[in-house]
């Protein structure tokens, strides 16, 4: 199963994305960010990170049309940090 991952390099992002491998899946990791994910060394090969921010809807839109026949679900964990 390919799986999409809204804020997938974030602290709970990560660790969804690390158990998604772990049970055979690929992930597309979603995040305007790219932190130091050490602990997924060796997963390289199944998770792809694109740089989007989730508020940008037409980058979002145009992520979808790129991988609409390619994915099999979406995981929204992306949000703001702070007031």
């Amino acid at each position: 199963m390919s799986v999409m991952v809204t804020g997938g390099f974030g602290h709970i992002g990560s660790w969804v994305c690390h158990e998604l491998v772990k049970k055979g899946h690929t992930v597309l990791a979603v995040d305007r960010s790219h932190r130091d994910l050490s602990y997924l060394k060796g997963m390289e090969d199944k998770i792809t990170h694109v740089s989007v921010d989730v508020l940008d809807q037409a980058a979002l839109n145009n992520l979808f049309l790129e991988h609409k026949d390619s994915l099999d679900g979406v995981i929204h964990i992306a949000g703001l940090i702070g007031g």
